[in-house]
């Protein structure tokens, strides 16, 4: 019984080597197109959507969402991430500092 399932764990590891071995040659010899601009078989597809949504799920489970109806914290990010509203911002924030100096605009 030992016999067998020595013989049994090293086929099996033998197995795998040669699957870890085989599947890196494919990944390394470039075969398989992965560009966006390519369709995926289905397997494939599928297998690249689980991996994207379960790494989604995970690294944001522990993110706490802000309140996003708060006017402030829209006006707020609108600041950061508008060019055009980053002058009015800009202006806004010299009016509620006291500083109403147009000279430095």
């Amino acid at each position: 019984m030992k016999q067998l399932i020595k013989h049994s764990s090293i086929t099996i590891l033998v197995l795998a080597l040669i699957l870890a071995a085989g599947a890196g040659v494919f990944v390394y010899s470039g075969i398989y197109n992965i560009g966006a601009d390519d369709h995926h078989t289905r397997p494939v597809f599928a297998v690249l959507q689980t991996l994207r949504e379960r790494s989604i799920h995970v690294r944001s489970e522990h993110i706490k969402v802000p309140n996003l109806d708060n006017p402030q914290l829209i006006l707020k990010k609108a600041c950061i991430h508008s060019p055009r509203i980053s002058r009015r911002c800009t202006w806004i924030r010299r009016m509620r500092s006291g500083s109403s100096s147009t000279a430095s605009r």
